[in-house]
């Protein structure tokens, strides 16, 4: 889908204030380690992440997404009047009902005509909560939607590690599903996107594109058990799926660009891991100087992880002024989407 009046306007990102190195969680980890003879060191040198952060347990995904908010409304208040969308787009929920977005919605003070929903796409939340909006800009339905995520590892990273501590009948390959929970981290993100005739500044988004395949939806799933929540994942099959489908989805996103691949400054992947990063950008044919990543020091954010990254990659000037942008966004199901993006 091509879009010719869409502009991301602000991006506000929020880093959370605790944080285990692979290290440490590995030290927590030391009688699962020596009962299955598991070097130290090995977490990291897989997947390339030093750390990841949480927030306290006891800290609702609304109250963490609302962080990004107050960053975002505070150089410029009068946001909050304008805004007539808000979509929760993050994989962790307050509750089953009401909506999270109801709580983002009572918490950020926005105007009670403000439409406002939860949208559910494990990592792709985001860009699909993007897709949505850009498509009631194009329509001139609304104005401007702000979207929002507040991911919290913490369960999963500390229910995860109890399993493995409780769980005496694990093994080495047994163990192998659990260990892609332990690369989870957190982050707080807003975003505001705006009808072009709204937005002095900002990204302008071009095209999305999307394919799934929903045959290899098993590989990776996750919520809450009697053990807490735990999420399991066939991490090498998982890899193999999403970088088939990732080139698959890849041609048809640049084909109508004139210099294919090469149109591409600068380029955001979902922020996974070393390896997975690796992998995606050589079978791309992307060149890896392209890239900005951050999964080394906050692992992977689930649905805030783009955008995370993206404020951050703005933030210290990696992307600047006429660069072309593309987000490549992957999550369990499998489904991927790619945006296409100009920054003004």
């Amino acid at each position: 889908m091509n879009y010719e009046n869409v502009v991301i306007e602000k991006i506000a990102s929020i880093d959370p204030p605790e944080y285990l190195t692979s290290s440490e969680i590995e030290k927590l980890l030391d009688e699962t380690y020596k009962r299955l003879k598991l070097p130290p060191g090995r977490l990291e040198l897989i997947t390339g992440i030093k750390r990841r952060g949480f927030w306290p347990r006891e800290m609702s995904p609304s109250t963490i997404a609302n962080l990004a908010v107050e960053k975002i409304f505070k150089d410029q208040k009068s946001l909050i009047n304008e805004v007539d969308l808000l979509i929760n787009c993050s994989v962790c929920r307050d509750q089953m009902e009401p909506s999270t977005a109801s709580e983002v919605h009572r918490l950020s003070g926005l105007k009670n005509h403000v439409i406002n929903f939860d949208l559910s796409n494990a990592c792709l939340g985001m860009l699909s909560g993007l897709q949505v909006a850009a498509e009631m800009i194009e329509r001139k339905t609304i104005k401007k939607a702000l979207l929002v995520s507040g991911e919290n590892s913490g369960s999963l990273l500390k229910d995860t590690i109890q399993k493995l501590l409780n769980d005496k009948t694990l093994t080495r390959k047994s163990i192998k599903p659990f260990i892609a929970s332990l690369t989870i981290g957190s982050a707080a993100v807003a975003v505001v996107v705006s009808h072009k005739n709204f937005a002095s500044k900002g990204l302008a988004l071009e095209r999305i594109e999307n394919l799934s395949n929903t045959s290899v939806s098993h590989l990776c799933r996750g919520g809450q058990t009697s053990e807490g929540i735990l999420m399991r994942t066939d991490s090498e099959e998982l890899l193999n799926a999403g970088i088939e489908l990732g080139s698959q989805n890849w041609k048809k996103f640049v084909y109508q660009y004139e210099d294919q691949g090469d149109h591409f400054d600068k380029v955001i992947s979902h922020q996974v891991g070393k390896f997975h990063r690796d992998n995606i950008y050589k079978n791309l044919k992307i060149n890896i100087e392209k890239d900005y990543s951050i999964f080394e020091y906050y692992g992977n954010s689930g649905s805030a992880a783009i955008f995370s990254a993206l404020d951050k990659a703005i933030e210290d000037q990696f992307i600047k002024s006429s660069d072309n942008v593309a987000l490549l966004g992957i999550g369990s199901g499998l489904h991927c989407s790619m945006a296409g993006l100009k920054c003004l």
